[in-house]
């Protein structure tokens, strides 16, 4: 559900049900607020610039994430959008409100975890459900010596060297299905499962 408030000279004039929901705050408290004292003080130029993109008449399709404080003083992330609308006659900002604190804390951890994983010295491989390499880490380019050009779209098979005894060879296995990520053993060209 999307929240809806309308500004008159920055002062919320409306706030709909799921906007209360969101902040915390009852309409009534936020009726004759600036809507920007919501906004965690870092993001006040961004809002600011939002709203003078709408009053030039820039489109504003894309509008902009904004930390905002709840009533109970916890930190979300909100993605507005404004509209230039006429509200009882006098020119207002229509802003549409979206929740995403949930998708930007999944972000950052994907983006932990892909870090974490490009920087690991261990050979890391993921396949897909048809067995084809779909990624490996630079930790598996310097340890079997296979550029990540030379193995994407392939299977494991066109790492095994043949080096070591078939059982030190195999990798172990971290259980996740699909796709799967293997661990390789340094210096051994990565054998088949």
């Amino acid at each position: 559900p999307l929240g809806a408030l309308i500004t008159q000279g920055g002062l919320v004039r409306y706030a709909n049900a799921q906007c209360t929901r969101m902040s915390g705050h009852a309409a009534e408290d936020l009726i004759g607020r600036p809507f920007v004292g919501l906004v965690h003080p870092d993001d006040h130029a961004r809002f600011e610039q939002l709203q003078r993109r709408d009053a030039a008449g820039e489109p504003a399709d894309a509008g902009c994430d904004l930390r905002v404080t709840r009533r109970d003083g916890t930190l979300r992330h909100w993605h507005v959008q404004v509209r230039g609308v006429d509200w009882e006659g006098q020119p207002s900002l229509l802003a549409i409100l979206t929740d995403v604190t949930e998708q930007r804390a999944t972000e950052e951890r994907l983006h932990e975890l892909s870090s974490i994983v490009e920087q690991a010295s261990d050979a890391i491989m993921l396949t897909a459900t048809d067995g084809r390499i779909r990624y490996v880490n630079p930790g598996f380019e310097r340890m079997t010596g296979y550029s990540r050009e030379e193995v994407l779209g392939r299977t494991p098979a066109v790492v095994k060297s043949g080096a070591h005894d078939p059982i030190r060879s195999v990798p172990s296995r971290i259980a996740v299905s699909p796709p799967a990520v293997t661990k390789g053993i340094p210096g051994n060209r990565i054998a088949p499962f």
